[in-house]
């Protein structure tokens, strides 16, 4: 129930959905009054959503900045949390979203010594009874094909978001005995606040490691290319307000 709540309230928060109401305000509106407020709430709108430097900036802030490799230290563990494979896509193979730095990146830190086994952890909601085969298992099989032995890969397949991927992780580590250690936790630089949080609330002790950054120094700069209107900035808002709400939301929940 938690997992449709949320996904619904994901939807209504968007840019898109902003706009659209605005829209639909403005066309359906008999009072001129409120016929000028749906335009200008959406000209505003559309001008804040759609010009890049701004949410650059707050997205630069926002997101965990990356470390040098050869700086780490080495871990007994290191958690990659799922979310970047298509799981209903034909399964004999692995078709990767946006994200896949996460497996990628867990799998160089593996082959340059810094972490000694791989937890993966996240699970499938099955809405439609069509699932086939579950992404932490999927990614597994990737590391076995690159040459990663089984003994160092452990998959963690009933957690739906990232307060069970916290909870469930936990509980692996607590069986290995290595919940009292330091672990390399690895997702994606947007959502590492969320999961930093989540993983502190249950007790363990992440180190974080941000893949896929979003954001670079460039885009943060003021010039005309980031005052334009582009669509890459309705993305990232996209990305911004799920993890804030994400964030709000865990905290009401006593998650963070």
């Amino acid at each position: 129930m938690f997992f449709f709540f949320s996904k619904l309230l994901y939807y209504f928060i968007t840019p898109i959905s902003w706009l659209f109401f605005c829209a639909l305000g403005y066309l359906l509106s008999t009072s001129p009054k409120w016929k000028n407020r749906f335009g200008m709430g959406f000209v505003t709108l559309f001008l804040l959503f759609t010009m890049p430097w701004f949410v650059n900036n707050l997205l630069g802030t926002w997101e965990h900045p990356p470390q040098p490799i050869a700086s780490m230290d080495t871990y007994e563990v290191g958690v990659v949390l799922t979310g970047v494979a298509q799981v209903n896509a034909p399964h004999d193979r692995v078709f990767f979203n946006k994200g896949a730095d996460r497996l990628t990146q867990a799998l160089l830190l593996y082959k340059a010594g810094k972490i000694k086994k791989i937890l993966i952890t996240g699970g499938d909601v099955d809405l439609m009874g069509k699932l086939k085969s579950h992404e932490a298992s999927q990614l597994g099989e990737l590391l076995l094909a690159a040459g990663v032995p089984q003994a160092d890969i452990w998959i963690e397949e009933r957690s739906l978001n990232t307060r069970e991927n916290a909870v469930n992780t936990h509980q692996v580590l607590l069986e290995k005995g290595l919940h009292k250690h330091e672990l390399l936790l690895i997702t994606s630089a947007f959502h590492l606040p969320r999961a930093l949080a989540c993983f502190r609330k249950v007790g363990l002790r992440p180190v974080p490691f941000s893949t896929d950054m979003v954001m670079n120094d460039y885009e943060k700069r003021l010039q005309l290319v980031t005052l334009l209107p582009s669509d890459k900035a309705l993305h990232r808002w996209n990305i911004l307000l799920k993890e804030w709400v994400g964030m709000v939301t865990y905290r009401l929940m006593g998650w963070v």
